[in-house]
């Protein structure tokens, strides 16, 4: 007979339930396909089956969903089941589902009969740990004569919305729009070594090699646009496209003209740079999702009326 293992630490990604739990797990090693990852496809599967489970107690209970919540949350101070972790208090379960409710409103009823509204709440507190071994991702940011900025990155994106990350990275250091930096990744003739896409890592590795050279490059064409504008590096600043005197910003050159400059000067207007380091350990955060659905009792069609979230992203 087969057997299914079902996470072994049921409700800690939750945000719910902090105490009375009690859980047991089988895993079996077969000679099937070899396991891998299964936080980032599975874990998702699992949270909607532990947060089923919570309404279904709360059901039982006669309690409202939201209201059972509130008083089996996890708090400030506590160790759930997941090694190395303790709330800081930062932010808290309460408040992400607290937020993403008040930014939701009442749910809405339809005024025909056949139609259903209903309202799904789901919370979760996913942990992760960088590693604390050191991992290493390299990355390469060229400035385009147009003034436009091109990063070349190892890191695959998997829908993590990794890649998204980066530009936005490099359009802050660069002081250019998100939507003019394009992001090159899955070439391995074209872009520089990168890291597996795992263990809520590529922020951290990716995003610091990137964020290096773009630094590097921002201090080296500095040097150009200081005898362009008559004006100390340090006292200058990357803005909406141009580079200009912290103090005086008329006094401005854009970086189309400034790469252009660079050129005939023989300034290399790329930089490589690797990042190297582990991470201080476990850390978590909360995210809570309403969603609220319509369906048509005569026919069935189901509407999706509105999906709010609250995210901890510190």
């Amino acid at each position: 007979s087969s057997t299914v293992w079902i996470a072994s630490v049921p409700f800690s990604e939750t945000g719910s339930c902090a105490g009375g739990v009690k859980a047991s797990g089988v895993m079996a090693f077969t000679n099937n396909p070899s396991f891998g990852l299964l936080r980032g496809m599975g874990g998702l599967t699992a949270n909607i089956l532990r947060e089923s489970l919570v309404d279904a107690l709360a059901q039982r209970l006669g309690l409202d969903p939201v209201e059972f919540r509130r008083r089996n949350i996890i708090g400030a101070g506590a160790t759930p089941m997941f090694p190395g972790v303790v709330l800081d208090g930062r932010i808290t379960a309460q408040e992400v589902m607290d937020r993403a409710l008040a930014a939701a409103g009442p749910l809405a009823v339809s005024a025909k009969p056949s139609i259903a509204a209903g309202r799904g709440l789901c919370l979760a507190m996913p942990p992760f740990q960088i590693g604390a071994k050191p991992r290493s991702a390299s990355a390469r940011v060229e400035l385009l004569e147009d003034g436009t900025a091109v990063v070349h990155t190892g890191v695959l994106e998997l829908g993590n919305g990794v890649t998204t990350t980066l530009a936005q990275m490099v359009a802050g250091e660069l002081g250019i729009r998100f939507e003019d930096v394009r992001v090159i990744y899955g070439d391995t003739a074209r872009c520089p070594v990168g890291t597996p896409a795992v263990g809520s890592g590529q922020t951290y590795t990716s995003g610091n090699a990137v964020r290096q050279a773009a630094q590097e490059l921002k201090a080296r064409i500095a040097e150009q646009a200081s005898q362009m504008l008559e004006a100390p590096p340090e006292i200058l600043v990357f803005r909406d496209g141009k580079m200009m005197v912290a103090e005086a910003p008329q006094r401005l050159v854009t970086l189309e003209r400034l790469a252009g400059a660079c050129q005939e000067q023989g300034i290399s207007l790329v930089e490589e740079a690797t990042f190297s380091a582990s991470h201080a350990g476990w850390g978590h955060s909360f995210a809570a999702t309403v969603a609220d659905v319509e369906v048509d009792r005569e026919t069935g069609d189901v509407a999706v009326i509105q999906v709010i979230s609250a995210l901890d992203t510190g």
